[in-house]
């Protein structure tokens, strides 16, 4: 039977306490963006301030690319994954993430084959669409962010949030986490709490490392605390 019951933004909290390097007192955000679920938490010192769950999160996303491109799950991941959000830099305002999460996806569509031909089109046309779904719900999830940030800013401590921190495995998608900075305009990093954690899971590549395990770290921190984890 289950030890302990656990919120998973309450474990983020003890990921980052864990893990980051923070700045004294200044509030901070934690960004959770699994795959059915994102998980938004605002913290300042060691107390949670502000807390909310989001019903779109990552298989949101792979939903759609099925959907519209014809693909199966596993080929709708990869995809999205390996396309994700075209990034150049530009400097993207409110109203931008806000255009972007009214796009009208079917009608971007509206040339592919009702018999799921798909597969067959060229790479790159797949990349493009790949990129217009991608960056329509996670512009949505931006946008809830950024109403959180404004809220925490303005209804509770009367200060802006700091830092933005991300997990979740999501955030491995391409581009993700230059993506949701720049429309944030807030400074954004992913979440590295293994640091001073010993055991194979460093040999893991980097940044599926932070995105995919560290709720479970924050969990485990429940009970564990010290020079390193084992």
């Amino acid at each position: 039977e289950p030890a302990v019951i656990d919120i998973g933004s309450f474990a983020l909290v003890n990921a980052v306490q864990y893990g980051a390097n923070m700045v004294p007192n200044e509030p901070v955000a934690l960004v959770d963006i699994g795959s059915a679920v994102t998980n938004i938490a605002i913290m300042k010192g060691e107390h949670t301030r502000f807390t909310r769950d989001l019903s779109t999160a990552g298989n949101t996303i792979t939903r759609a690319i099925m959907s519209e491109l014809g693909l199966d799950e596993n080929q709708a991941e990869k995809a999205k994954r390996d396309f994700g959000i075209s990034y150049e830099g530009e400097s993207d305002t409110e109203q931008e993430i806000l255009t972007i999460s009214q796009t009208n996806l079917p009608d971007m569509f509206d040339s592919l084959d009702e018999g799921g031909e798909s597969l067959e089109q060229d790479e790159d046309q797949m990349e493009q669409q790949v990129h217009a779904i991608c960056e329509q719900f996670l512009g949505e999830i931006v946008s809830e962010i950024k109403r959180c940030l404004l809220f925490y800013e303005n209804q509770l401590d009367g200060e802006p949030v700091g830092k933005v921190y991300l997990t979740g495995g999501t955030v491995c998608m391409k581009n993700a986490d230059r993506y949701i900075e720049n429309l944030l305009d807030t400074p954004t990093e992913v979440l590295d709490p293994f640091k001073a954690v010993k055991g194979d899971i460093m040999s893991l590549d980097p940044l599926e490392r932070c995105a995919t395990y560290t709720v479970g770290l924050g969990l485990a921190m429940r009970s564990v605390m010290g020079e390193g984890v084992s």
